[in-house]
């Protein structure tokens, strides 16, 4: 599967409704919040993957901190939902995968409890880390901190992870990734017009160019297109496109406009709009945002 369409259907997944729906199902069920992380572990939705936690608002209150989450947004990442993962504040974070043409495209997250009580030896990895982060504090406010973490039971958790695999599923069906598609290979047809776009994208791409270069009158090309995708023939050449004005916004000095027509969109506005609605940012302001973190 190509890059391209792993990020156009992540985008889909975090703009489904169905994500929302089992967003404030589990919350209302297990009080855990639910986030979609990256094929690498990154975290896709804004805030951290343990959501409101007293424990990991404090420990991203450092810069080694968020590092420290990042890495266990990682390791979570890794297990492919095999056994929970805690960082040393805690915190479990469970992940397992979402799945599309046989692949892992990320994975669908919850994090911010802690399984079973806080012992001693918790105790002491949290002092450890808040003193690796430069947040050291007295036992006191620490127990205090710890008590206000959300508890589950091993069973309580064993459960949550089975909820989690189903819901997955129910998410990944909800931009219609079907089952018997998830386990195919691209056809050689749209692999082809995949190709040509990457190659062609500053230009005029048009689906009647696209059904003949794969052999297949329009219609059909369509819904092959869409059920080997789950995206549709425009959404990825959007997507293309997409993805080469954030490399010319994150590279180069030119100016919007420039990227905009550079990267292959016939209108400023309709750029404007389709690169809001997949970062939830303008341009400019995803611009800033990447600046601010190269420093």
């Amino acid at each position: 599967m190509s890059r391209i369409i792993r990020k156009a259907l992540l985008q889909k997944l975090q703009e489904s409704p169905k994500l929302a729906e089992l967003q404030r199902d589990f919350f209302a069920l297990a009080h855990v919040r639910l986030s979609i992380l990256g094929p690498s572990g990154e975290l896709l939705i804004a805030g951290a993957a343990c959501g409101d936690s007293p424990l990991c608002q404090w420990v991203q209150g450092s810069a080694g901190g968020r590092d420290h989450c990042r890495r266990v947004q990682r390791n979570a990442a890794d297990a492919q939902g095999g056994a929970v993962v805690t960082c040393d504040a805690g915190l479990a974070v469970l992940a397992v995968p979402l799945r599309a043409a046989g692949q892992t495209i990320g994975f669908l997250a919850v994090g911010g409890y802690r399984v079973g009580a806080f012992g001693a030896e918790g105790i002491n990895r949290l002092r450890h880390l808040l003193s690796r982060l430069g947040l050291e504090d007295d036992l006191d406010n620490i127990r205090a901190r710890t008590a206000d973490t959300h508890l589950l039971e091993r069973r309580a958790h064993e459960a949550l992870h089975r909820w989690l695999t189903i819901a997955a599923d129910d998410l990944a069906e909800s931009i219609d990734l079907r089952l018997d598609y998830r386990e195919k290979p691209l056809p050689a047809a749209v692999s082809k017009v995949c190709a040509w776009i990457s190659r062609e994208f500053q230009g005029v791409i048009r689906l009647s160019e696209a059904a003949r270069l794969s052999g297949l009158s329009e219609g059909h090309f369509s819904r092959l297109f869409h059920e080997s995708t789950g995206l549709r023939f425009i959404e990825y050449v959007n997507e293309t496109r997409l993805d080469e004005a954030r490399r010319l916004l994150g590279q180069s000095a030119l100016p919007v406009t420039e990227v905009a027509f550079a990267s292959g969109f016939q209108s400023l506005s309709q750029f404007n709009r389709l690169f809001r609605r997949s970062t939830g940012k303008t341009p400019l302001e995803w611009r800033r945002a990447q600046s601010a973190v190269a420093v």
